[in-house]
């Protein structure tokens, strides 16, 4: 897995504005998938995953559920998951971590309401999806001068089209 954080700071006048912010980007590509992971949760901030290629099941807040290509998958704050894949079942993904979210009737850093199935095909949005999370990523690995900047209002454009996606389902 290839971890990427916002290594700049975003100017006065976008933190005032108390818009969600990145925290980190990471690629898992398709040969790294294998590896044993542990279920964890994250306090302070949600995580969206975009499926990328292959198919598996990963553990989300206590069931087993089926990912494949295509699929946007949410962590809300708190919620125990784990990418459980293997050499019979590799996966590629994406992993866009962000804070201060607040959409209304959510607690903090959710996107969806808890119990709902966290697993959304993004259909005809998941090339601009998987666009987007390279520009972030490539922009974050490569610490581009203005990178922080230019990924938060890649996230703004992100967090978008991942309501589309979790509206249509």
């Amino acid at each position: 897995m290839i971890l990427s954080f916002v290594k700049q700071k975003l100017p006065a006048e976008l933190v005032a504005r108390h818009e969600p912010q990145l925290y980190y980007v990471s690629l898992v590509p398709v040969h790294e998938s294998i590896h044993p992971r542990v279920m964890h949760r994250h306090e302070d901030f949600l995580e969206i995953i975009l499926i990328r290629e292959g198919e598996g099941t990963f553990s989300i807040d206590g069931r087993d559920v089926a990912v494949r290509a295509g699929d946007l998958v949410i962590y809300n704050s708190n919620i125990i998951h784990d990418e459980r894949t293997g050499p019979d079942k590799p996966l590629s993904w994406f992993c866009v971590a962000l804070k201060q979210v607040q959409w209304p009737g959510l607690r903090p850093n959710c996107l969806i309401r808890d119990g709902v199935l966290p697993v959304f095909p993004s259909g005809e949005l998941f090339a601009a999806c998987n666009n987007l999370c390279e520009l972030m990523f490539d922009q974050l690995v490569e610490e581009r001068p203005g990178h922080a900047v230019a990924t938060h209002h890649m996230t703004q454009a992100l967090l978008a089209m991942a309501r589309q996606v979790i509206l249509q389902a």
